[in-house]
């Protein structure tokens, strides 16, 4: 739980790699890469089956311009693009997201706009792999940290952030709707936020529109995660 803590006045760095050390040894799975240029995270399967796909990550790119706005979809081959609007309040300003589409392989992606910290992207992944190791002995029953697959950023302002799809309402709109209809289950539902809250104490802007929402299972999945 240390890690989740204020940092008080230890220096960005030490908490920086102290976090990388941590993930490192407790999620062998997942690696990090850093050079004087570009900070990486990564899930080992999915960055080799992400090589295996050679020119991908370039045809994601060509087509973010052509999928501009909230819906608006473009394809180039077996790789499309659609625009969504999934962003939290802090981060629509900041942030577009979209989902990919490969074949029958579906991906969050979140492009980070040049007027921000420019390791946005790779921060976002190991904040969001500290999450899920946090939760997991707090054992809150019905919760999850949505699974992160890669988190980039570089010298030059680039910041990306891929997940899994989660193809589910936020939570916030779900609690919104209730309030009209069953204040009771509306009421429930904060109570868990608020029990999230007291886990992850030192996550930012953590709420509602920070979880999607599965009426079938009862499940909140947790993402944009900040410390």
């Amino acid at each position: 739980m240390l890690l989740v803590q204020s940092s008080g006045h230890r220096p960005r760095q030490f908490l920086h790699s102290a976090a990388e050390n941590f993930i490192r040894t407790i999620m062998p799975e997942y690696k990090s890469v850093e050079t004087g240029t570009r900070e990486l995270w990564y899930e080992k399967d999915f960055r080799k089956w992400l090589r295996e796909k050679k020119n991908l990550p370039r045809a994601v790119l060509e087509l973010v311009d052509d999928a501009d706005t909230d819906g608006k979809k473009a394809c180039a081959g077996e790789v499309c693009l659609t625009c969504v609007d999934i962003n939290t309040a802090g981060d629509v300003a900041f942030s577009k997201s979209f989902k990919i589409e490969i074949g029958g392989e579906k991906f969050f992606l979140k492009i980070e706009q040049e007027d921000i910290p420019t390791d946005a992207g790779f921060k976002e992944m190991q904040d969001t792999l500290l999450a899920k190791e946090v939760l997991e002995p707090a054992n809150i029953k019905g919760v999850r940290v949505v699974n992160p697959l890669m988190g980039y950023s570089d010298k030059k302002e680039r910041s990306y952030f891929i997940s899994e799809w989660i193809d589910l309402p936020l939570l916030d709109e779900v609690i919104s709707e209730l309030e009209m209809k069953n204040q009771k289950e509306a009421k429930r539902l904060l109570k868990r936020v608020n029990e999230i809250r007291g886990v992850l104490s030192g996550y930012r802007e953590l709420s509602p529109c920070n979880m999607f929402y599965n009426k079938k299972t009862d499940e909140i999945i947790l993402f944009d995660l900040h410390l």
